[in-house]
C-alpha cells in the first residue's frame, strides 16, 4: 500500500475509506466530515508535508452507469515540496435534498492551504458545491447573476440564451436620454466593503490597454494612494471544459489554444500529456524533444510581446 495511505489509516481509521493507484497516481478516498482534520495532518506531519494544494475540482457522476457512489465528489491534488511526491484526495459528498435546491456541502480548506480560496470559488461557480466557512464564496468565472452551474451534467451542451451584463433593459440605463440623470448606485460588485465616504472606486479594465480585455481591477483609492485592489476574473473564460464533454480527445486540442493565444503549445502539451498518461501511450524520445523545443520557443516569444 501507499505510505501516505497507511499513515492516514492508522490515524483516521474511520474516515479513510480506500486507496487506488492508477498510472502511478494514488487516490485516497476520505469522509467529508473529517476532511479538515485530515488536511491539517497531511500538511503538518513531518513524514508527509503536503504543503502545496495544486488544484481543487468537482466531479459529477450523474451519467455514470451502475455507480453506487454519491453524485458529487471533490478532489484535491496535493504535492509535498520537501518530499517531492503527490497524492489525490477524493471526498464523496452526501446528496442534498432536491426539493429545496440545496447544494452539496463540504468544509473549506482555506485555513490549511490559502491557495484553496480561488480554487474553491471556481468549483462552487462551475459545479455548484458549497464550501462552508469559505472567506468569500462568490462566483469567479461566471457573472454574479448567472443561474445554475455549467459543468454539471444536467446543464445542456448548448442552445441556452446568453444574457449580456449590460443591455437595453438594464435598470441602470433607464435615465439615458434625460436631461437630469439619477445618481448611480454605489454597488461595487467586488469583494469586501468599500469606504465610499473617504475613498473612491475606480475601474481598471476590462476595456483598458493594460488588461487586454481579460481582467477587471476595482481599485479603491484615497486621493493618489491605492488602498486596495480587487480583481474580477472570468472575462476570458470560454467554457471549453463544457465543450470537451462532446469532443474526441484529438478534437479538443485546438480549444487549448484559447488559454494563451501567444504560447498555445504550452497548454496543448499539458493536455496531450494528460491523455497520453491516461491511455498509456509511450511517446518516442525525438518527439518529446521536438515538442519541448517548440514550446520553449513559444514561451520566449510570449514574453517578448
Amino acid at each position: 500500500m501507499n505510505p501516505t495511505f497507511d499513515k492516514l489509516k492508522s490515524n483516521f481509521p474511520d474516515a479513510v475509506q480506500s486507496s487506488q493507484t492508477f498510472r502511478d497516481e494514488t487516490t485516497i478516498t476520505v469522509a467529508a466530515d473529517r476532511l479538515l482534520a485530515i488536511a491539517q495532518f497531511l500538511r503538518d506531519d513531518p513524514d508527509l508535508q503536503y504543503n502545496l494544494l495544486m488544484d481543487v475540482y468537482g466531479v459529477d457522476r450523474k451519467d455514470l452507469e451502475k455507480s453506487e457512489s454519491p453524485r458529487f465528489a471533490v478532489q484535491y491534488e496535493l504535492f509535498s515540496i520537501p518530499k517531492n511526491k503527490n497524492i489525490r484526495l477524493n471526498v464523496p459528498l452526501a446528496d442534498p435534498p432536491e426539493a429545496n435546491g440545496a447544494l452539496p456541502k463540504v468544509s473549506s480548506v482555506t485555513s490549511v492551504w490559502p491557495t484553496a480560496n480561488w480554487l474553491e470559488r471556481e468549483t462552487y461557480d462551475l459545479m455548484g458545491i458549497e464550501f462552508s466557512k469559505h472567506p468569500w464564496l462568490h462566483r469567479i468565472m461566471m457573472p454574479q447573476y448567472w443561474e445554475g452551474h455549467p459543468l454539471r451534467k444536467d446543464t445542456p451542451l448548448g442552445g441556452e440564451a446568453v444574457n449580456f451584463t449590460h443591455h437595453k433593459d438594464d435598470p441602470r440605463f433607464e435615465d439615458m436620454g434625460k436631461q437630469i440623470l439619477t445618481p448611480p448606485t454605489l454597488h461595487s460588485e467586488v469583494e469586501g466593503p468599500v469606504d465610499f465616504e473617504k475613498n473612491m472606486l475606480i475601474n481598471m479594465g476590462p476595456q483598458h490597454p493594460a488588461t487586454h480585455g481579460v481582467l477587471r481591477l476595482a481599485v479603491e483609492v484615497d486621493g493618489e494612494r491605492m488602498v486596495s485592489v480587487k480583481p474580477e476574473l472570468g472575462f476570458l473564460h470560454s467554457g471549453f471544459e463544457k465543450i470537451g464533454e462532446n469532443k474526441r480527445y484529438e478534437k479538443f486540442i485546438p480549444y487549448c489554444d484559447r488559454m494563451d493565444y501567444l504560447a498555445p503549445m504550452s497548454n496543448n502539451l499539458g493536455y496531450v500529456m494528460t491523455v497520453e498518461k491516461l491511455m498509456g501511450v509511450d511517446v518516442p524520445q525525438h518527439a518529446r524533444y521536438a515538442r519541448v523545443i517548440l514550446t520553449e520557443l513559444q514561451r520566449i516569444a510570449s514574453h517578448m510581446v
